[in-house]
């Protein structure tokens, strides 16, 4: 059975400064909160329950956490009923909290979680962070070059979200024109590090699509 739900905001200008904001009060993140809680089907009315009950044969598909953080960013503008205004210090920090605040739940729950994230250029290698500087190192990158991590709010929160998962993978197009083809990736590039717990070469790069992924996750549980 596949059920999912499309949680989008109607986003507009503020006319008065031209910040995006969203018509009336912010619902995306509310509701998605709302469905990890308990997860009733907006069409049929059908209760799944939590999803912390839902148990090992169940997967939670989250797409993508580049808009689950502008949802808790808008939520955070609309609790401070300060939509449409530049964003404060205090706003970061309380919206970034609550995107970090999803993988670390969802760490706890008994189910298969997958999620979804582009990805950005973050942080030259002689940042202060300790992870981003070991990476560095341990790649022998040049002081000027960009790692690219998931693509979500601030600066320190994207190196830490591969933390929360055993899986990361990369989907990349591969080839140009007609023949380009995606693939998943199993076999880090320079520039982005993956994370499967088996020796390079265990598990080939496969063309793009989430049962594909499913192959892969199933294969890395058999080997270990």
């Amino acid at each position: 059975t596949l059920v999912y739900e499309t949680l989008v905001g109607k986003i507009k200008p503020d006319p008065n400064t031209g910040y995006p904001t969203v018509k009336g009060q912010p619902t995306a993140y509310r509701r998605f909160i709302k469905l990890m809680s308990n997860w009733v089907d907006s069409e049929s009315g059908e209760d799944y329950g939590p999803p912390e009950k839902w148990g090992p044969d169940c997967w939670l598909v989250i797409d993508p956490l580049t808009s689950l953080g502008d949802a808790a960013m808008m939520y955070t503008l609309g609790q401070a009923n300060r939509l449409g205004q530049s964003r404060r210090k205090k706003d970061w920090g309380d919206a970034i909290n609550r995107v970090e605040g999803v993988p670390m739940l969802l760490r706890s729950y008994p189910i298969n979680c997958i999620m979804l994230a582009h990805l950005q250029r973050l942080t030259p290698p002689d940042s202060q962070d300790e992870g981003i500087k070991a990476t560095a190192a341990n790649l022998q990158l040049p002081k000027n070059f960009l790692m690219r991590y998931p693509a979500t709010l601030g600066q320190k929160l994207p190196p830490r979200i591969a933390g929360y998962f055993n899986i990361v993978i990369q989907a990349q197009r591969v080839g140009s024109g007609r023949g380009a083809t995606r693939v998943l990736k199993t076999v880090p590039d320079d520039d982005v590090d993956i994370k499967i717990p088996l020796p390079f070469g265990k598990i080939k790069d496969v063309e793009v699509g989430i049962d594909k992924l499913y192959d892969i996750i199933t294969a890395i549980r058999e080997v270990n």
